[in-house]
């Protein structure tokens, strides 16, 4: 039952992003049961950490974070983490070049972010295995949270109005 999350304000709205991204983009995704299931498993973490008002935030940040980048593999435009987006290099990946969708090594990145990193954790990563200190404290990055906006802009032609209006009246306020 999800009736708390439809009582907060704050945490509704981010569940509109995660709906909004799945109703605009429902015809290019692969297989609907994992879907489903992951998307449930958000829901009771979410549920489950409701009552934390002071982390919610950083949580539902997170949690949005992780449904999109892992989005990308349903959607079939997952990133190349694997070698260098430029030269094919397997070692030294350093940072990620969102045009190229790839890592780039240590001899053809031109800027390193900590959150390029992230971004390839996040996408390896398996959702049982965050733990609520990492959803509060190393997840909830804006830089990460910008970085996975525009590579869904450049790859997919698609900005959320949701995450917009969430985005105006949640983190900038």
């Amino acid at each position: 039952n999800y009736t708390r999350i439809k009582e907060n304000i704050e945490v509704y709205q981010a569940i509109m992003i995660i709906f909004d991204k799945i109703k605009t983009l429902n015809e290019s995704i692969s297989d609907y049961k994992i879907l489903n299931k992951f998307i449930f498993d958000i829901l009771d973490i979410i549920n489950n950490n409701i009552d934390s008002p002071s982390n919610i935030k950083n949580i539902i940040i997170s949690l949005i974070s992780i449904f999109e980048i892992k989005l990308l593999y349903l959607l079939g435009i997952q990133p190349n983490f694997k070698s260098c987006g430029k030269c094919m290099n397997t070692s030294n990946l350093i940072a990620f070049d969102i045009k190229l969708g790839s890592m780039l090594c240590s001899n053809c990145a031109i800027s390193i972010n900590d959150y390029d990193l992230l971004f390839k954790e996040i996408y390896y990563k398996k959702l049982k295995d965050f733990t609520k200190e990492e959803l509060i404290n190393k997840y909830s990055n804006i830089a990460l949270w910008n970085l996975i906006d525009k590579y869904y802009e450049y790859h997919l032609d698609y900005h959320s109005s949701a995450k917009d209006v969430f985005n105006q009246i949640f983190l900038y306020k």
